[in-house]
Order: C-alpha cells, then sequence, then structure tokens
C-alpha cells in the first residue's frame, strides 16, 4: 500500500505526506513539522492535488514489478523514518515519546526485509539505525539522561556478550 502512493505524476514529498497521512494517519500539523522546507499551506496544497490525482486514478497500483519498487523505494524509507522519527521525538509535547509509532516504523521495515524485491541494503540500515534509536529512547524514557555509547552494556540479558560486541 505504501507503495501505492508514490505514484510516477507525484512528487517525492508528496508521496511521503500522502504515506504519513492516509496510512499512518498522522495529522496535517504532525507532517508539517516532520518535514522540514516549504511552509504548511504549500505543503497542504500539494497534498491536496496528489490526493486529487490519486482519486483521479480510480484505484492505486498494484506494484510488484521490481523496477517500480525500487524507484518508489527511496520515499517509503524516508516516510518510514519520519514515522519513527515522530515516534521518538514527535511533536506531542505531553506524550514526545510514542512508542507504537516506532513498533510500527519498525515492523513496516520488517515487511520490506520479507519481500525480496525491498529487501535491499538500505531498508537493511534503515531497520539497524531504527532498532538502535527505539533501545536508546527507552533507555532515556527509563532513566531520564543519556548514556554514551562507551557506558552502555554491551551483554545479553543472560551475561553473555552480543555477537555484534563480541568481535
Amino acid at each position: 500500500m505504501m507503495m501505492s502512493c508514490c505514484h510516477d505524476d507525484i512528487f517525492e514529498e508528496t508521496h511521503v505526506t500522502l504515506i504519513l497521512r492516509f496510512l499512518v494517519g498522522l495529522s496535517p500539523r504532525e507532517i508539517a513539522q516532520a518535514l522540514p522546507g516549504r511552509n504548511r499551506d504549500d505543503r497542504s496544497g500539494a497534498f491536496i492535488a496528489a490526493a486529487a490525482r490519486l482519486e483521479a486514478l480510480g484505484q492505486l497500483d498494484d506494484v510488484r514489478d521490481p523496477q517500480q519498487v525500487l524507484a518508489r523505494l527511496p520515499s517509503v524509507l524516508r516516510a518510514l523514518y519520519l514515522l519513527f522519527n515522530e515516534g521518538y521525538h514527535g511533536s506531542d509535547e505531553k506524550n514526545p515519546l510514542r512508542a507504537s509509532l516506532c513498533g510500527e516504523a519498525i515492523r513496516l521495515t520488517d515487511m520490506l526485509l520479507g519481500s525480496a524485491s525491498s529487501a535491499r541494503p538500505e531498508v537493511h540500515a534503515l531497520q539497524a539505525l531504527l532498532l538502535l534509536e527505539r533501545v536508546r529512547a527507552f533507555r532515556l524514557a527509563s532513566t531520564r539522561r543519556a548514556f554514551s555509547f562507551l557506558c552502555q552494556s554491551r551483554t545479553g540479558r543472560d551475561g553473555t556478550p552480543h555477537s555484534s560486541s563480541a568481535a
């Protein structure tokens, strides 16, 4: 479904806006804060035009062709990164850490990795970044203070070193 929002006739930034609004459910204010650059009114106009364009198409593309997946993947990865960021340190002042959004971004990244056409190095890299940041976010939320990388435990719960830290 995310790939379907990335129609060729629509700008990449608008792909991201459509994904975050229609598929994820972020508010226009949250999207405006997540995306740098143009002002909110410009973004709203582009969003309305893109939504109208998708509606005029009558149905969304069923994107299965590997070349189409590769062409649309950057927009999807950007949307997932911004979704995670909204969960990690979002625009909601009362609840800046929204674990459900972080979890959803990771779940959707896992789905991309489950498909041969989208299991690319950049998707693995995004997943690694999201998982690392999720651990840091929950650590910060529980202690209210940051820990340098060198001070962090490099062992699992059972006391054995993580495979990545044993090397």
